[in-house]
Parts: C-alpha cells; sequence; structure tokens
C-alpha cells in the first residue's frame, strides 16, 4: 500500500489508507494538506503547479481589479463571470447581454498562464470568493463545454484542493495539495476529465508538518476556453423562476453538485506527468505579511 502521511516528528499521521472491504466507496478526504513536492507521486496525470506564478505585488494590482468590478451573490460565496455565463443549476452555459467579455486584467493573467503552459487562450472566468470555511463540492467542470484545460489562480489566502478519482479505483486515493496564493493550477488530461476536485469547506488547513493555516478570505481565479462552433441560445434572463417557499427565502440556496453529464471517454492523450513550475518557492507567509510584502 502507499505509505502514510507523515506528520510532525516523522510519526504517521491519523488518516491512513487501508484496504478496501467489500463494496468500494468514496475515500474520505485526507486530514492532511501536502505541499506538490511530497504529492506529486500520488496526483494524476496531466496536472501542473506553478509556484510563485504572480508576485505579491501583481497579486495586489489583480486583486484591486478584480475587487472594483461588481460581485454576484447566486451562491453562498460572492462570484463575478466573465464571457459566458455558467448557470449552476440549470448546468447551461450561455451568452448574456450583462456578462461582459474578460477585462484587460483577466486578458492579462491569461495571457501570463499561456506562458507557463495553458494551453489555450481563455475566453471564459469564474471569479470565486471564499471566506473563512466557504468552499466547493466535488465536481468535474462540464466535458461538453470547456475546452481540455482548466487554470485556477489563487490569491490573498491559503487553502487546499482535494482530488479524487471519479470512480474509485483500487491504489488510488484522493490526494489534498496545499494551494498558495500566487499559484497556479493547471488541469489537462487525466486531471481534467477523470478526476474531481473539491475545496473543503474547513477553518484551516493542517500542512505535513503540523503548521496550521487558518482560512481568511481567498479568490480564485478560473481561466476557460469555451469549446466553439456550437449554437448556444441566449440566456433566458427574463424566464420566470418558481418562487422559493417562503421558509427558505431567507436562506442562499445550497451549493450544487457539479456533476458531469454522461458522455463518452476522450481520445487518448500523450500522458503527462504532474510536474512544477521552476519559479522562485514562496516561503508560507500571512496574509498579513503578504500585502506588507507587496506594499
Amino acid at each position: 500500500p502507499p505509505p502514510a502521511p507523515r506528520g510532525p516528528g516523522g510519526q504517521a499521521s491519523h488518516h491512513r489508507w487501508r484496504p478496501s472491504r467489500g463494496r468500494a466507496g468514496p475515500a474520505p478526504a485526507p486530514a492532511v494538506a501536502h505541499n506538490f513536492e511530497e504529492c506529486a507521486h500520488l496526483l494524476p496525470e496531466g496536472l501542473s503547479y506553478h509556484r510563485g506564478f504572480l508576485t505579491p505585488d501583481e497579486q495586489s494590482r489583480l486583486l484591486a481589479d478584480i475587487d472594483s468590478r461588481s460581485w454576484t451573490r447566486a451562491l453562498a460565496r460572492r462570484t463575478q463571470q466573465y464571457g459566458f455565463r455558467f448557470d449552476w443549476f440549470d448546468r447551461s452555459l450561455s451568452k448574456a447581454s450583462d456578462v461582459e467579455d474578460l477585462p484587460p486584467s483577466l486578458h492579462w493573467a491569461g495571457r501570463k498562464a499561456q506562458k507557463a503552459g495553458f494551453p489555450h487562450v481563455p475566453n471564459q472566468s469564474i471569479v470565486n470568493e471564499y471566506v473563512g470555511d466557504q468552499g466547493i463540492d466535488a465536481h468535474v467542470d462540464l466535458k461538453d463545454e470547456f475546452e481540455d484545460a482548466v487554470g485556477s489562480i489563487s490569491l490573498a489566502g491559503w487553502a487546499s484542493i482535494v482530488f479524487s478519482p471519479t470512480t474509485p479505483t483500487p491504489g488510488r486515493r484522493p490526494v489534498r495539495l496545499l494551494l498558495e496564493p500566487g499559484s497556479l493550477l493547471v488541469m489537462e488530461g487525466e486531471s481534467r476529465f477523470l478526476w474531481k476536485h473539491a475545496i473543503p469547506k474547513v477553518a484551516g488547513e493542517t500542512d505535513s508538518s503540523g503548521r496550521w493555516w487558518p482560512r481568511t478570505r481567498r479568490v480564485s481565479v478560473t481561466l476557460r476556453r469555451v469549446i466553439e462552433g456550437r449554437s448556444r441560445p441566449p440566456h433566458p434572463q427574463s424566464r420566470p423562476r418558481a418562487q422559493p417557499q417562503a421558509e427558505a427565502q431567507t436562506r442562499p440556496r445550497p451549493e450544487p453538485h457539479l456533476q458531469p453529464r454522461p458522455q463518452p471517454h476522450p481520445q487518448p492523450q500523450p500522458q503527462r506527468t504532474p510536474r512544477s513550475s521552476n519559479a522562485p518557492t514562496l516561503k508560507p507567509t500571512s496574509p498579513t505579511a503578504l500585502v506588507a510584502t507587496a506594499a
């Protein structure tokens, strides 16, 4: 079996791998978040992680531009959408008159991501704000609407992302990767189509040394390329929606599960191994110190 993660003093953490008994089911999320170098051999093919993709100053300027724009509250967390509107509840993608094209700041981020290895010119972006223990359920980005690569830039706060196979597979288990501010994560191939990803809804992260990273405000910028040449109706903004029940009117709508519709298996792609760029390592830094550095 794979070795158990090690905690402070070289002792095995309480999250141990055990052979499955009886019917296979989803494995629990790991309790420890690992740096890329510690868990690269467990991550799916086609995943790349670029530490230090943005400098602290670049992060501050990009975040300031994002915050100067309007946020929406369609979900429990605040979001912004550009290029195309994705409806989490209807699971549809459409053009809408109130959805702008990517602003210059995100075009800049997209060009920078291309230089780091992102294979497309992004034409759709969702910006998510996570505060406290907010997260997102395990999902695979729509296979029939987006191209074969998805990029995610982390800004401001620390978090972790959990990868798990879409189908329980012997010898493959969930992996929890620590996401650093200013990093870029790119999912292609197996990591894009055959593994789910989620942001755990927790108050903080524990790394392999036992250090605790409390959750603060984190903003993620997702970069995608919408598959072109398909007919998409305008967004039905005027379509009446069913009124929520009275007792639910004061509550945010629950986080939807973004499970993909069954699609043909993607054509075999050249095998790629998880990789990390040679960008300089960012030592663990508190959000306060990060802002002070950027200033």
